[in-house]
């Protein structure tokens, strides 16, 4: 009995020992109160300088252009202490586009907490740039354009010196710019260009833009602009084309499908040196585009016309000719088109047998001598284009336009006031002045004007007269330089 006492009493003393001794581990081991944010990354090109962390502050900073959208959705990497954890959770959205952020990080111990604020900051832009500029003023008859660091409106023919120093342009620059003179200030351009120097956010950057007016209705054809580039699918050729300003636009647009497919390797409208006055002309070009045996694709015309105008071209595949749309916004009663041309017409003359089915069959006429077109059309119209247009707005709007179908024709086109036609499209191997008359369907000089409705006019300049049929001589060369609108 006593040894079995004994033997209890051992055993006893024995798990209170082990008892301590693991009372004694735990205490050597204690849940870590460690609560740091060691490092925040974000894998994000907005974001150009990484979280820096300052104590419980934390900061960092995205590109000026950074959207709202962008800011909302951001996903930071967090390394914390370890064993803790963060709330935010590491690789969750966080909305950084308002106020500071807390994020909370709570050590392994579950007591321990430390609190820490993230501020993001949009850097200054370097960017000191002019993006628009508009004016309200009637005066103002086309928007301003900017081609580089130049900047060209249109004025109506008759728009006096004292409205002409007080025009008010509104002009959008690049975020957190300043512009000299200021947008939504009076500025004086009756003595000519006027230069408006922008300096970017970050005051690193200036850039000064020089704009200057042009009477409408006055083409001296020395100032163009980009309007695209025609790009070959074959052998990488590409070629950039150019309208001259003032609301001209041209047939380059369809010679660039042609340049696409392979079959020919120009434009047919370009800016020349070889000019009546100044340093700039129009030149326009018929040229071939197709086998003249018939051999060639049904889809392409064997003569492509080159032809610029006052308007737009969009190109319509179902019906080229109605890609042409004729006319700008035009607020006196003109009386005629005066300029200068010169023409060489080429030396075969290939009529298209069959339009709109198929493009390349096409009959050499023997002793048909091709002729140049300059032509003026006056016509009324009814809507503008709205702000932010809808697209069955847009068909609307474009739908008012005379075309290249039935262009001179009274008959079709009931909106046709008066038109203008050169009368001798023959050879001319200097430049030679011109001038037509505005003339109604009955052929009167004295057509009847409304001032009170909207009209359109247009010039429309073309290498072959008998263009919008297919038909002309490749070859044949228009040029055109300083065409005035005359206008009561």
């Amino acid at each position: 009995m006593k040894t079995l006492l004994k033997l209890f009493w051992i055993l006893g003393v024995s798990l209170i020992a082990l008892s301590f001794s693991a009372c004694s581990d735990d205490d050597d081991d204690p849940k870590s109160t460690e609560s740091a944010l060691l490092e925040m990354k974000f894998d994000d090109d907005i974001v150009t300088v990484q979280p820096i962390i300052t104590g419980t502050d934390i900061k960092f900073f995205v590109a000026h252009d950074a959207t709202e959208q962008d800011l909302k959705e951001m996903v930071p990497a967090i390394t914390v202490s370890n064993k803790a954890t963060v709330s935010p959770a590491p690789g969750s959205k966080v909305d950084f586009s308002g106020d500071p952020v807390k994020f909370t990080v709570t050590a392994e111990d579950g007591v321990t907490k430390t609190m820490y604020t993230v501020t993001c900051e949009k850097g200054e832009s370097p960017e000191a740039e002019i993006i628009s500029v508009t004016f309200s003023a009637p005066i103002v008859v086309e928007q301003p354009t900017i081609d580089g660091t130049n900047i060209r409106f249109f004025v109506a023919a008759d728009a006096a010196d004292e409205d002409l120093k007080k025009l008010t342009p509104v002009i959008e620059i690049s975020v957190g710019a300043t512009i000299d003179p200021a947008s939504g200030s009076p500025v004086d351009f009756s003595n000519g260009a006027v230069e408006f120097t922008v300096t970017s956010q970050d005051k690193a950057n200036t850039t000064v833009y020089t704009v200057s007016y042009q009477r409408i209705g006055k083409y001296n054809f020395e100032e163009w602009i980009e309007e695209g580039i025609a790009s070959s699918i074959i052998g990488g050729l590409k070629i950039p084309y150019y309208a001259p300003v003032g609301g001209w636009s041209s047939s380059n647009k369809g010679a660039g499908l042609l340049v696409l497919m392979g079959k020919v390797k120009q434009v047919v409208v370009t800016k020349t040196d070889d000019a009546h006055s100044g340093s700039g002309a129009a030149k326009i070009e018929t040229i071939l585009s197709n086998n003249v045996n018939g051999t060639g694709s049904a889809l392409y015309p064997v003569v492509t016309t080159g032809s610029l105008f006052l308007g737009e071209f969009i190109t319509n595949t179902s019906n080229t000719l109605l890609s042409t749309k004729f006319g700008i916004p035009y607020t006196k009663r003109p009386i005629a088109i005066k300029g200068y041309y010169k023409y060489t017409p080429g030396s075969d003359f290939y009529r298209c047998d069959i339009i709109n089915t198929t493009y390349n069959k096409v009959t050499l006429e023997e002793g048909t001598t091709d002729n140049c077109s300059i032509n003026a059309i006056l016509y009324e119209y009814e809507n503008d284009l709205p702000e932010n247009p809808t697209t069955p707005q847009k068909e609307e709007y474009y739908a008012q336009f005379i075309t290249g179908v039935d262009t001179y024709s009274f008959e079709e086109n009931k909106k046709l006031v008066a038109v203008a036609k050169l009368t001798d499209g023959t050879a001319k191997a200097e430049y030679t002045a011109f001038q037509i008359e505005f003339k109604d369907k009955d052929g009167n000089t004295t057509y009847a004007y409304d001032p009170t409705k909207k009209y359109r006019m247009s010039i429309i300049c073309s290498s072959s007269a008998e263009g919008d049929t297919f038909s002309g001589a490749p070859g044949s060369v228009l040029f055109v330089d300083d065409i005035e609108v005359i206008s009561e």
